[in-house]
């Protein structure tokens, strides 16, 4: 049995899913976490980024196999790029 190699291949509708995901992810996120804090003053610092960052990480998971994107480079920047954008809209809301 041979290992597994991606063929590092996709769609750009595939890509272009795998984006606006991850963007609508993050913000969406980012707001919670952003209220959570700001209305309900109840913010567990390390457990809620983590909650967070598994959801977002399952969501793009999903968007990975749904947009059939076979590169795991650009899934990698994407789930970064998710990252950081929920971070940001969290801080700057």
């Amino acid at each position: 049995m041979q290992k597994y190699h991606a063929s590092n291949q996709m769609t750009f509708g595939g890509f272009i899913t795998l984006l606006v995901l991850a963007i609508i992810s993050a913000a969406a996120l980012g707001g919670v976490l952003f209220a959570l804090d700001y209305y309900l003053h109840f913010y567990l610092i390390l457990m809620f980024p983590l909650f967070a960052g598994a959801i977002a990480g399952g969501l793009l998971a999903r968007g990975v196999q749904v947009g059939k994107v076979r590169s795991p480079i650009v899934a990698g920047i994407i789930g970064l790029l998710c990252g950081l954008l929920m971070y940001g809209v969290y801080h700057t809301a």
